[in-house]
């Protein structure tokens, strides 16, 4: 017999993922409960995003949004700042990109190869997400590479956040496609911006 919270996880959650599938007019084509965790797959276009949700002892649900993609070599991470790696990024000992946008500045450390990445995949609604979700030594964490997104954190999700967030990643997937396809034409310095000094920047305003 299950556990009571992994019972109570399962049918809140498969809830609230049903509810945004509906809103984001994407097509759940898998949904089942495995080793004690839910596992639903939303489709949207040519996009598959995986959720994958267990019960924690400690903080709550365990969340993990994968997705697979394909094309531009490019990677951007994005994690909490941890305690006292302020200072650090003031002497350069910790490599952040600043993102213009204060609030999210003071709580995540932005990584990005190339730096320009950054401010075509870290857009305001992705920023946005990102600050709603509950905050730990373990999440939220971001990270891009070739060939998968993934977005993991500890604790809840709001039921009306959850269509948002969702649909971000599904942007951020769009954005990579579209990444891949500036990168192949010639010539061309979209979606890669660069800064007064030269230097490739993220855009705040986006």
């Amino acid at each position: 017999m299950r556990h009571a919270a992994a019972n109570q996880v399962e049918i809140v959650t498969r809830s609230l993922l049903h509810a945004a599938a509906e809103t984001l007019g994407a097509a759940v084509v898998r949904d089942e409960f495995r080793n004690g965790a839910l596992s639903v797959h939303l489709t949207r276009g040519e996009h598959v995003v995986a959720v994958e949700v267990r019960s924690g002892l400690v903080g709550g649900p365990r969340w993990e949004v994968t997705a697979l993609r394909g094309g531009a070599a490019a990677e951007l991470s994005v994690r909490p700042e941890l305690a006292g790696e302020g200072f650090d990024k003031l002497l350069g000992l910790t490599l952040d990109l600043p993102t213009g946008d204060a609030a999210f500045d003071a709580r995540f450390v932005v990584e990005a190869a190339p730096v320009a990445v950054a401010g075509h995949l870290l857009v305001g609604d992705l920023r946005a997400c990102l600050m709603s979700l509950p905050r730990s030594d373990e999440g939220p964490v971001l990270r891009v590479t070739a060939d998968a997104l993934s977005l993991r954190w500890v604790g809840g999700l709001a039921r009306d956040r959850a269509a948002h967030l969702l649909g971000a990643v599904f942007d951020c997937l769009e954005r990579c496609r579209a990444l891949h396809e500036a990168m192949l034409q010639p010539n061309v310095q979209a979606p890669f911006r660069a800064s007064s000094g030269g230097a490739s920047a993220v855009d705040p305003g986006s």
